[in-house]
């Protein structure tokens, strides 16, 4: 048997103990005796062979690992039952893929979940941050995408005798707008990619070499912040950039046609 290092702490016991460590466990099977509450239970005595530590205060003070054959004894189960098998996978395997094949070989009387499904709550309460915070984001780039507005604005009423010029040289207000139009796109353009490729290098870097430690970096199962690049969720951010900063420049090019 092996305790977590909270839980070995908590009641006293260490590897190698000299005294067993006495399991009671209810009576699966069997009606509660109110005369002699003792026979309620199931007992054994067992030997601590070690004690693991994974530095997550949920394992470390609560779990105890006991091997399966004592367990089903425990918990009147027969030897082929168990309430639950794990399955570990190749790193290269389809995990929805091994989910649906075993799921038809096992049929409908039994579950077999992911480890996504199997933490359904959890990974659901990280979508809604996950979303929240790209809401936030859309925020801020709004505020931006006025800075852009006005910055066009500027530069118009600044080239006003450059626009003249251009107006008596032929060229008409659909081509003078163009100008600032694309102008506009270049400069959001560039903006979006520049801020793509430093934020994926950014979360490449940490990815690889987490600089960006938890805490001091010790008392985690992991010592570096995750961080995982999915392309999707850049290619939905650099699309929402470049199509705030198209709107940001077509609204000053618009003026140009009605003021010049």
């Amino acid at each position: 048997m092996r305790d977590g290092v909270g839980l070995a702490n908590t009641i006293g016991i260490s590897a190698h103990f000299i005294s067993p460590v006495h399991i009671y466990a209810p009576k699966r099977s069997e009606r509660v005796n109110m005369l002699r509450p003792d026979e309620n239970f199931h007992t054994r005595g067992i030997f601590i062979a070690g004690v693991f530590a994974v530095n997550q205060t949920k394992y470390d003070d609560t779990y105890m690992l006991i091997s399966l054959p004592l367990a089903q004894e425990l918990f009147d189960y027969p030897p082929e039952q168990a309430t639950a098998l794990e399955l570990k996978l190749a790193p290269d395997a389809s995990v929805r893929k091994v989910q649906r094949v075993v799921r038809a070989k096992l049929g409908a009387d039994y579950v077999v979940l992911n480890r996504y499904e199997q933490q359904a709550d959890f990974y659901r309460i990280q979508m809604i941050e996950k979303w929240l915070t790209a809401l936030l984001l859309v925020f801020i780039l709004l505020i931006a995408t006025f800075n852009i507005i006005s910055s066009l604005s500027m530069l118009i009423l600044d080239k006003r005798e450059d626009i003249r010029l251009l107006s008596t040289l032929g060229a008409d207000r659909q081509m003078i707008r163009r100008i600032f139009l694309y102008e506009g796109w270049l400069i959001s353009a560039s903006g979006a990619a520049i801020g793509t490729l430093a934020g994926v290098l950014i979360c490449g870097i940490q990815q690889h070499f987490g600089l960006l430690k938890l805490g001091n970096g010790a008392n985690y199962v992991l010592s570096a912040y995750p961080v995982s690049i999915q392309v999707t969720d850049v290619l939905i951010v650099l699309a929402i950039v470049i199509a705030l900063g198209a709107l940001a420049a077509w609204i000053p090019a618009r003026k140009i046609a009605i003021t010049e």
